[in-house]
């Protein structure tokens, strides 16, 4: 993360067991960390947010969720309230039931922001193709209900932070000669005078088959108090 400048990270997929997690980053220095875990079903979930202290200390509240969501919420100066959801969508749609699930959970946590003002960031793993949802809302055609999370987004203004930068946004998961866009930073209208760039970039510190992607942001505004002499 420090090579790379990265101050909050979004990991999916982790197929840890809370026995692996107790002891995760519990005597790091630099960095604070929250993971979400099933142990029944540990190989096939899993998620976990790693931040740097100097932003973790405004964390105020944290919401797991059957190891596939972690929602962190941020209290900074200014009565800004910052609002990170990270999603591991189901891959199997045979998971109908708990997939709806998990788009109730996240359409209930955006609404409970929203009336806080929240800037707010959904992001991770989807296992859904936003291109795919493009093509059946222009056909005029019925949602797939799998694709139904894009329509409560949309609903709620929020924008896919490569599609803003990005004409036509790189793959982000890649198996032999099959690609894919699945992964995503999502954004909603509070938080887009904040976001400076996004990008999708591949992976080299260890072998995966998802490529990462990245959001930048101003942080002046978000994480500091404006003082007559500048930022503090």
């Amino acid at each position: 993360m420090k090579i790379n400048k990265i101050n909050i990270l979004g990991v999916t997929e982790t197929k840890l067991k809370n026995s692996s997690v107790e002891n995760l980053y519990q005597n790091e220095k630099e960095y604070n960390s929250w993971w979400a875990y099933d142990d029944e079903n540990y190989y096939s979930a899993g998620v976990g947010i790693i931040m740097e202290k100097a932003y973790a200390k405004h964390v105020q509240t944290k919401d797991l969720f059957k190891g596939r969501l972690i929602h962190l919420t941020m209290y900074m100066k200014g009565k800004i309230h910052l609002s990170i959801i990270l999603v591991y969508n189901y891959a199997n749609n045979t998971q109908k039931t708990e997939i709806l699930e998990l788009y109730d959970k996240i359409n209930d946590i955006i609404k409970k922001e929203r009336k806080l003002q929240s800037r707010i960031i959904v992001l991770g793993d989807f296992n859904i193709k936003y291109e795919e949802f493009l093509d059946k809302q222009q056909k005029n055609l019925s949602i797939p209900w799998k694709l139904s999370l894009f329509k409560i987004l949309n609903n709620y203004r929020f924008k896919d932070t490569n599609v803003l930068f990005h004409t036509k946004p790189l793959s982000t998961w890649r198996r032999n000669n099959i690609t894919s866009r699945i992964n995503f930073n999502w954004v909603n209208f509070e938080l887009i005078p904040d976001l400076i760039y996004a990008s999708t970039n591949k992976v080299h510190i260890f072998n995966t088959d998802h490529s990462a992607v990245t959001s930048y942001f101003s942080i002046d505004d978000i994480y500091l108090q404006k003082t007559a002499n500048g930022y503090e």
